[in-house]
């Protein structure tokens, strides 16, 4: 602000015109009258003029905190997790005592995937070992051997039967390749067995060893 006689403040000389309001002030009572420049004033009257607007003050004190906002939407998922080997087996299952029964337990588990073996048969006499896949992941998918799996999931039955071997002979072969995809991103590829009267043992003996990859 600029005057006479009174307090004053300095005008910047870059403001536009339109930055500035001109006044004059009566010298003996101190009253103002708004004019558009300093031109206009009478005598007995002494120009001043001031800013619309000053300059800018230096920054406040950061305010509090606000209240912690709602969770984002879920990412998308990460890769598969880094493969781990793992093994089961042998397992040995004696032979039940009698051909319409069978001897079973859980051979392996991993994610949504459940292996169980199964001895049936008479002591002496051939015998059947069954491998069993059961999974809780509907739309699942593989291949064991040469025979696919598509679409695949759980059901009221006690599982998928996947083989059967008789006598002295290893099921599938020496060895079974398997691979197995669950929608929940659990991968498996590997192979399994199975047989009869082997180990020197009345039963059926399971093994298998997969590399598992997890979510």
């Amino acid at each position: 602000m600029t005057g006479r006689g009174r307090g004053a403040f300095a005008t910047s000389q870059t403001l536009s015109p339109g930055n500035t309001i001109h006044a004059c002030q009566n010298e003996v009572n101190g009253l103002l009258r708004v004019t558009s420049d300093a031109s206009q004033c009478r005598v007995g009257e002494e120009p001043i003029s001031w800013n619309i607007e000053g300059p800018q003050g230096p920054p406040g004190p950061q305010g509090p905190v606000g209240p912690e906002g709602p969770p984002g939407p879920q990412g998308p998922p990460g890769p598969p997790g880094p493969s781990a080997i793992r093994q089961f087996g042998p397992t040995v299952i004696d032979f039940p005592g009698t051909f319409t029964s069978a001897r079973g337990e859980t051979l392996f588990s991993v994610g949504p995937f459940t292996f169980s073996g199964f001895c049936r048969g008479l002591v002496n006499a051939d015998g059947y070992a069954e491998l069993v896949l059961e999974t809780s992941e509907a739309h699942s998918a593989g291949a064991i051997g040469g025979f696919v799996l598509s679409d695949f999931g759980p059901g009221p039955g006690p599982g998928r039967l996947i083989g059967v071997t008789t006598g002295g002979g290893p099921a599938f072969g020496a060895a079974a390749p398997i691979t197995l995809v669950a929608p929940d991103g659990t991968m498996l590829n590997g192979s399994l067995y199975a047989g009869v009267n082997v180990l020197g043992r009345e039963g059926c003996v399971f093994g298998g060893e997969f590399a598992v990859s997890t979510p």
